[in-house]
């Protein structure tokens, strides 16, 4: 089975339909600075990070939240992904030129359901058996931590968290509410653990507790180019998931191997 992924599973064309498709930079542009330049980023960055520290803490506190837009690759036309995230369950949702592919993370069980186009641009395979079912993906597997990861609150939280050096960005409105822009470097859970160009931007409440209510990505490497565009809504109030009334493992489905 190949792993899939969104910012870590999935793959648009293979690749993309598995979260977020790792892209591999290649080369990485040093931004020259002057003295004076570099000592107020560096004054700035420690304000930065306690702002960010406090929007992801909000939303621990809370409990849950939805993470919902667009992904768009190469430029071409992109997709969508919604993610649900409570403290022990979430649910994915990636629909992309025609193919699907859910995923449930329910108390560290992971469970994945594609249609028939899903089927096909994940495992290569035209048979439509498995189709609109639901499969469960074991701890044993070894693809489970890339198909589970980014669901549930805490992996999620860690793709809205931008790479240091951080900074501040224009203050901005986000849906009529007053907005801080915290940048930095793309995150590894996006990436892979790639390495790109690019930044990552989190927009968070003003006021405090600093809510976060958007994240902006644009990553380049190799040739490829990433930019996901997430609204950040329901914190606090998004419902658990639950597990598949029915489900198979994916060892006898035939589509591993």
């Amino acid at each position: 089975m190949r792993a899939p992924c969104y910012p870590r599973q999935h793959s648009i064309p293979k690749d993309t339909m598995r979260r977020i498709v790792p892209l591999l930079a290649s080369s990485v542009v040093a931004l020259a600075a002057s003295a004076s330049v570099a000592s107020a980023a560096v004054a700035l960055a420690p304000s930065a990070s306690t702002e960010l520290h406090a929007a992801l803490s909000s939303v621990t506190a809370a409990g849950s939240m939805t993470v919902a837009g667009s992904v768009t690759t190469s430029g071409a036309v992109g997709g969508t992904q919604t993610i649900r995230s409570t403290t022990s369950t979430g649910q994915q949702v990636i629909v992309h030129d025609g193919a699907t592919q859910s995923t449930r993370v329910v108390n560290g069980r992971c469970f994945v359901q594609f249609n028939a186009k899903g089927l096909l641009t994940v495992f290569g395979t035209s048979k439509t058996t498995w189709a609109n079912k639901w499969i469960e993906v074991p701890k044993s597997d070894p693809n489970y931590a890339s198909v589970s990861s980014g669901i549930t609150l805490a992996s999620a939280l860690k793709m809205m968290t931008p790479a240091a050096p951080l900074s501040f960005a224009a203050s901005t409105t986000v849906h009529g509410t007053a907005a801080t822009a915290i940048t930095g470097k793309v995150s590894q859970s996006i990436t892979g653990g790639a390495k790109v160009t690019g930044s990552e931007t989190l927009y968070v409440a003003t006021a405090a507790p600093h809510t976060p209510l958007r994240l902006v990505v644009h990553a380049t490497g190799s040739g490829k180019s990433l930019t996901l565009d997430f609204a950040v809504s329901h914190v606090g109030s998004t419902s658990a998931t639950s597990s598949p009334a029915t489900s198979t493992k994916i060892s006898k489905t035939g589509l591993e191997g």
